[in-house]
């Protein structure tokens, strides 16, 4: 899948998701509940979307922190590919970086794109300066403060 299309799932994902949300909360009986459920089976109330970058994320994760070789390397690579261009995909890269515990360096142009994911993946994975998100961390008055105090910590010993 292309970013567009990632893009098109992930829209209608969230789309439905919001719906379901909102069968749920206006729910007064128990039949509406009923109901609610056989529309939306799947819908989980205080669950995130199931996006294809959160799906991604869930198979990456498993695999990491079991240790485990059973995936190969083209499916990791396709895994990775969805987390890389899905709209979603800073917050699901920087978990795969944090459970790695190690740089990812193709992913830092995705994990760029956010102010918050940018400033978490310098202080817990990089432990440091984070330069491909520097734009938006320093667009963002409250994440370039904690960047910035992350920093000086960091430069003197510890984060």
């Amino acid at each position: 899948m292309n970013e567009e299309e990632l893009t098109a799932l992930h829209d209608e994902v969230m789309a439905l998701h919001k719906q379901a949300k909102t069968a749920f909360a206006e729910a007064q009986t128990e039949e509406d509940r009923s109901a609610a459920r056989k529309a939306y089976p799947n819908y989980q109330n205080g669950h995130m979307p199931s996006t294809p970058a959160m799906k991604a994320f869930e198979q990456l994760k498993r695999q990491t922190l079991a240790h485990s070789d059973e995936l190969n390397e083209k499916t990791i690579e396709q895994f990775e590919h969805v987390l890389l261009n899905s709209p979603d995909g800073p917050e699901y890269c920087f978990h795969i970086a944090n459970y790695r515990q190690i740089r990812w360096p193709e992913a830092e142009f995705t994990i760029g794109k956010s102010a918050w994911w940018s400033y978490v993946y310098a202080k817990y994975v990089l432990r440091g300066r984070f330069p491909a998100g520097e734009a938006q961390i320093s667009a963002s008055p409250k994440y370039a403060e904690r960047y910035e105090r992350m920093l000086a910590t960091a430069n003197n010993g510890g984060v």
